[in-house]
């Protein structure tokens, strides 16, 4: 590119000197021949009219033929006399035939205007009579009777040697200054084009960012270039690093969204993918431009972003194949201007479980309400149809309405204690609490229970161990446990309290040896309403909103809770709460 650019230049400042100079050859080639030939003229003209005053003057044909010979040789042109009738007169003919060639006539019309007394100037080119001459004919005497026409004819090799000797001249200055043109012009070009080069240079050095201006001390044109490109360069960082803050900035938000968007160009491959995105195609970083139908086996998907893509917006709701599963809405919005489209997938497995679980709340809170407002109704009727005539049996529906009512308020205890919770109107006062007094206390408030099913508690507790908790909120959440252990644990069983510290946690663990919980109701349990087993659950009784209870109480503590499986084979419920 360099030597292009240098060459460039040269073959055109030759090409310019080459034409300029040709151009100027040809018309001082012009001129001069012009003006030579005129200059010629303007002396044949004089020289012929010398001639003439001198035949005015002859007397007889001896000192006409004297006078030609002396006019011939001042002149150095040939004179030739004419007769009236234009006839060249033999004598003198003859005599200049011999030494100078035969002499060419006039036309008619020229003969006819030197007759008028015109003076008539002829140019002959070469040909066979002789070479290009030029020649003045003019009648004598100048007044009075006509005698005869003289013509002074001269070759025009003066005006041509003249000319041949400026060409030489010409072509050789032309020479001279077409060489120091093109020493000039390469010098030029080089100097140029070295400039150009330093600035190429440069500005590949700012293209790769190790330079940030081009600092050249040029002056001119290239001065003002460098000086543009400079302007240009600093544009350019400036919408650079316009371009950067909003690339970060939108890179920032799509990373912050729960969103997961993709975008697809107008042939279907993906072309950004935030982390969201990533997660739930279940890629771990982006997998470059590829098409989607190459990152996800499920086809509703694929066939919406086929009809964005194609201009027509859609929305669907669809599962894939995460793990766990989840179910996105889907909503794929064409890019119009630009082509391609954007899918926004929002994750609504947590809304539709929490609607699924509205739907079991209210199902499940009927149900149970139903269950206890049926037995009192029924007992109520049957009192009122006379049961009240048989004190035996009468005691035995007021036992059953009494047991229905005590089940239907714990059930309306619990909601609304839940209700509290939830709504976070439960008063929370956090102090310490020795684990063993708790431990001890709750043991002492249940075991009347266990003592009645043969079971045996066994507290395990460091009495140096405390958390940070409330007092009454601890002791719920302790009775609810060891009461949900006692009622699955099996007579002559065996129900452990243990409190172990693990730094800045205290873990109570209520280990029973009942049937236990498989790890599939592991994390469902603490939901309202859950039951592992139905049947069984109702057999022991309860609202199925104890361990719901449990859990919201513990994280209003800033604590966990969790089951798993106990050393004794049964269910171990743990909570971890903070030390005090």
């Amino acid at each position: 590119m360099k030597r292009g650019a240098r060459g460039q230049l040269f073959v055109v400042s030759l090409a310019l000197i080459g034409t300029v100079g040709a151009a100027s050859a040809v018309l001082v080639d012009h001129r001069v021949r012009l003006e030579l030939t005129e200059r010629s003229r303007s002396q044949l003209v004089a020289e012929a009219r010398l001639v003439q005053a001198a035949l005015e003057a002859a007397p007889d044909a001896d000192a006409l033929v004297r006078t030609v010979r002396q006019a011939e040789l001042a002149t150095g042109a040939s004179v030739t006399l004419f007769s009236r009738e234009g006839e060249p007169r033999e004598p003198f003919q003859l005599e200049r035939s011999a030494h100078r060639g035969a002499s060419r006539g006039m036309t008619t019309t020229a003969l006819d205007a030197v007759r008028d007394g015109e003076v008539r100037v002829l140019e002959h080119a070469s040909d066979a009579d002789g070479p290009a001459s030029l020649a003045v004919a003019l009648r004598y005497p100048q007044s009075g009777a006509l005698r005869g026409i003289v013509q002074i004819e001269a070759p025009l090799e003066r005006v041509e040697a003249s000319v041949r000797k400026l060409r030489l001249g010409i072509a050789l200055a032309a020479g001279v200054g077409l060489a120091i043109a093109v020493a000039m012009s390469g010098l030029a070009s080089q100097l140029m084009t070295r400039q150009l080069r330093a600035l190429v240079k440069k500005a590949r050095r700012v293209s790769k960012g190790k330079e940030e201006r081009i600092s050249l001390e040029m002056e001119g044109e290239l001065g003002k270039l460098a000086g543009s490109f400079n302007r240009i360069t600093d544009d350019l960082h400036k919408v650079e690093a316009k371009l950067g803050r909003e690339r970060a900035r939108l890179h920032t938000v799509l990373e912050a969204m729960e969103e997961a968007v993709l975008a697809l160009d107008e042939s279907g491959q993906l072309r950004l993918a935030n982390a969201a995105a990533l997660e739930a195609l279940g890629l771990t970083e982006h997998p470059g431009v590829r098409p989607l139908r190459e990152l996800t086996p499920v086809t509703p998907m694929i066939d919406l972003a086929a009809r964005s893509v194609a201009g027509t917006a859609a929305t669907a709701e669809l599962d894939l194949p995460t793990t766990p599963p989840r179910r996105y809405l889907v909503r794929a919005t064409p890019l119009e201007t630009v082509g391609g489209a954007v899918l926004v997938m929002h994750d609504v497995s947590e809304l539709r479980r929490v609607e699924a679980m509205r739907r079991d709340f209210v199902a499940n809170v009927s149900h149970e309400l139903r269950t206890p407002v049926s037995v009192i109704e029924a007992n109520a009727e049957t009192l009122l149809a006379g049961g009240l005539d048989d004190p035996e049996a009468a005691r035995t529906f007021l036992e059953a309405i009494v047991r229905s009512s005590e089940r239907l308020a714990r059930l309306i205890s619990d909601l609304l204690d839940l209700s509290r919770i939830e709504a976070g109107h439960y008063a929370i006062h956090i102090e310490p609490i020795p684990v063993a007094e708790a431990l001890a206390d709750t043991v002492t408030e249940i075991g009347v229970h266990a003592e009645e099913q043969g079971i045996v508690i066994e507290v395990e507790a460091d009495a140096a161990l405390a958390v940070a908790a409330d007092g009454a909120a601890l002791e719920h959440v302790l009775l609810n446990l060891l009461d949900n252990a006692l009622k699955y644990t099996p007579s002559g069983g065996h129900v452990v309290l243990r409190a172990t510290g693990r730094e800045a946690r205290i873990r109570l663990e209520i280990d029973d040896d009942g049937p236990g919980v498989a790890p599939e109701h592991r994390e469902r349990v603490f939901e309202r309403f859950y039951r592992v087993d139905d049947g069984r659950s109702r057999d022991v009784g309860g609202t199925g909103l104890g361990l719901s209870i449990v859990k919201h109480l513990v994280e209003t503590m800033g604590g966990a809770v969790g089951v798993e499986a106990s050393r004794q084979g049964g269910a171990c419920f743990w909570v971890e709460l903070p030390r005090a």
